[in-house]
């Protein structure tokens, strides 16, 4: 077994891998935007090579950071598998060191990822990372029946269990009717919303002024790092919303409807990846989050789920809004950890351990949200 970098060609065989390993329908171009296309360049890249057969990945997709009034490179660990073939041979923990490694000499001040809690969680904590924080889910059921319904065909519920499942659907999506409602009736529409085709430099100037004078850290949004990653993702589409104020761009808030397809469950989920407000603008989240829900229901989303970190100083503002129309919190039950690993020893640790330092929000997560 050779653990090594990524040579040109190798592509075909990772993509094929990955399709086989996740039960997945990945195209060459999907893989070339999210591992060569991103603005702060190609990917680091390692791999098993077992006789010319590729048998295990890892990647590392450099993102630009905003780490405290500096920037550095992040690299988000991305798509680790070994081969079904191959498992149980001890190949996983040398290829998560083999990445940071490679990780550390192209220059990434830092790794980070999302991992489930299962045998990356588990592998990538015993070398070195450590679990900052989780992302929380929020929820909201907007098609009760249709949702309850397709959850207990997929889990094979009992009739007692289906029946429970279609009354709590049904009450919690009246909370979050009612709740809507109230939030929406009660806000005036202080701001201009504007749909976004394309970021400009308006986005630009929104990003420096935040930065200027927040404390934080978190991925640069820069206009291209925003169209790379929700107007150009050949993933899904997105819609954007924007607020502005006396023609200045304050806040900006992404939606999209994600069709979750695992453990034999379809369903449509409306979700916010990502959302950015100037401090003193936050209370443009009421507009913003209203335009989200209109977004959902137009693609005739079933449930909607937020995941963010709810500790965060510039997060807190939209999970408040997300709970005032309705969306509740699943108790830590379906939260998704977040893993860092510290290369860059000028970074301050205790500001970057700290979670409530960090904008946190699934603009870390390049593929499928």
């Amino acid at each position: 077994m050779e653990y090594r970098e990524y040579r040109p060609g190798d592509e075909k065989q990772l993509n094929d891998l990955y399709n086989e390993v996740f039960s997945r329908r990945r195209t060459i171009e999907q893989w070339k935007w999210q591992y060569r296309d991103a603005p702060a360049g190609p990917s680091t890249i390692v791999v098993i090579d077992h006789g010319g057969e590729i048998v295990g990945h890892e990647a590392m997709i450099p993102l630009h950071f905003h780490a405290f009034g500096r920037e550095i490179i992040g690299g988000k660990f991305e798509d680790n598998y070994v081969s079904e073939r191959q498992r149980g041979k001890g190949l996983f923990g040398p290829l998560v060191d083999y990445c940071a490694e490679a990780g550390a000499r192209a220059g990434y001040g830092f790794s980070f990822g999302m991992a489930a809690r299962n045998v990356p969680y588990r592998i990538h904590i015993h070398r070195g990372y450590r679990h900052l924080g989780s992302l929380n889910a929020f929820f909201a059921p907007l098609r009760p029946a249709e949702a309850a319904s397709e959850i207990a065909r997929a889990l094979h519920f009992s009739a007692p269990k289906r029946l429970a499942m279609r009354v709590g659907m049904r009450l919690l999506s009246g909370r979050f009717e009612r709740k809507t409602a109230r939030s929406a009736a009660g806000r005036s529409g202080a701001y201009a919303i504007e749909t976004i085709a394309r970021f400009d430099e308006r986005f630009d100037s929104l990003w420096r002024d935040f930065v200027e004078t927040e404390r934080v850290f978190t991925i640069a949004r820069s206009s291209a790092f925003l169209n790379w990653r929700y107007i150009d993702n050949p993933y899904r589409n997105y819609a954007v919303f924007a607020a502005r104020s006396d023609d200045r761009v304050v806040a900006y808030l992404c939606a999209a409807v994600v069709v979750r397809d695992d453990m034999d469950l379809r369903l449509k989920v409306g979700v916010i990846p990502d959302f950015l407000a100037l401090p003193g603008h936050e209370e443009t989240y009421a507009q913003l989050v209203g335009r989200a829900v209109e977004a959902w229901r137009s693609e005739g989303a079933e449930t909607a789920i937020l995941w963010t970190h709810a500790e965060g100083e510039h997060i807190r503002p939209l999970v408040a809004e997300a709970k005032r129309r309705g969306l509740v919190s699943t108790y830590g039950r379906y939260d998704i950890p977040v893993l860092v690993k510290l290369f860059d020893p000028a970074v301050d640790t205790d500001s970057f351990y700290d979670i409530r330092r960090w904008h946190l929000t699934q603009a870390f997560s390049a593929a499928w949200v």
